[in-house]
C-alpha cells in the first residue's frame, strides 16, 4: 500500500516511509531475525541505521553512523566499536569491503577502534600518533612515529628513541636501564583493520 502527498511525502508500507524525499527518509524493514531502520537527510549527508534481535527488545541494538564527509562511527552491540574523522568513503561503499579497507586509511585523520571490550586503539595523522590500552593485561603504548615511543605492562617500563636506538627500560626486579639498539621484536598482526560492517 503506498500513500503520497508528491513530492512531500510518501508512505510505502512494503518499503518504509519517505519524508520530503530526497531531503528526509526512513526506512523500517525486517531481514530475518533483525528489525532494521535506515534514516537519510539529503540522500547521503547525514546516514544512520539501527539494527536490533526481533525477539530480544532487552539486546543491545548494533549502530553505524555517517556524517559525510567528515564522520563515521558505528557499535556492533557486542563491544566492539569504531569511529573515524574524515569518512568521505564510507556512505558510498557500505557493502564494498575491499573497497572500504583499501581507501578509508587514506582519509584516517583520526581513528578509534575497540576491538573488544577493554582494549582501544586511537590513532592520529595517518597512525603517526597511537596510543593503545590493554585492560586485562595493563599494557599500555604511546608511539609518536618512529621517534618516540613509551610502552607498560606489570613487568617491564620502556621509553626508546628511534624505536630502540636507545632509550630506557624498567623490569620488574631491577630498576631504570639505559638501552642502545636493542629494537623489539614485532608481533605478529593481521594486516586487515576492523572497518566498518
Amino acid at each position: 500500500m503506498s500513500i503520497g502527498w508528491g513530492p512531500l511525502y510518501t508512505h510505502s508500507v512494503i518499503k518504509g516511509v519517505w519524508l520530503a524525499w530526497p531531503l528526509l527518509r526512513q526506512l523500517r524493514w525486517t531481514d530475518g531475525n533483525l528489525a532494521r531502520t535506515r534514516t537519510q537527510l539529503l540522500y547521503f549527508l547525514f546516514w544512520h541505521e539501527e539494527q536490533s534481535a526481533v525477539g530480544a527488545p532487552d539486546a543491545s541494538a548494533a549502530h553505524l553512523t555517517h556524517l559525510w564527509p567528515l564522520f563515521s562511527a558505528w557499535d556492533d552491540g557486542a563491544g566492539r566499536r569504531q569511529c573515524q574523522a574524515l569518512s568521505p568513503c564510507e556512505v558510498f561503499f557500505s557493502r564494498n569491503e575491499p573497497m572500504r579497507r583499501a581507501w578509508a586509511p587514506l582519509f584516517a585523520i583520526a581513528r578509534h577502534d575497540q576491538p573488544a571490550p577493554g582494549v582501544t586503539r586511537t590513532s592520529l595523522l595517518w597512525n603517526a600518533v597511537t596510543w593503545l590500552r590493554e585492560e586485562a593485561d595493563r599494557r599500555t603504548e604511546f608511539h609518536l612515529g618512529p621517534l618516540l615511543s613509551v610502552t607498560a605492562n606489570d613487568r617491564e617500563r620502556r621509553v626508546a628513541i628511534g624505536n630502540g636506538l636507545f632509550g630506557f627500560a624498567r623490569s620488574a626486579n631491577a630498576g631504570w636501564r639505559a638501552f642502545w639498539l636493542d629494537f623489539p621484536a614485532k608481533a605478529a598482526t593481521d594486516s586487515r583493520t576492523a572497518t566498518t560492517p
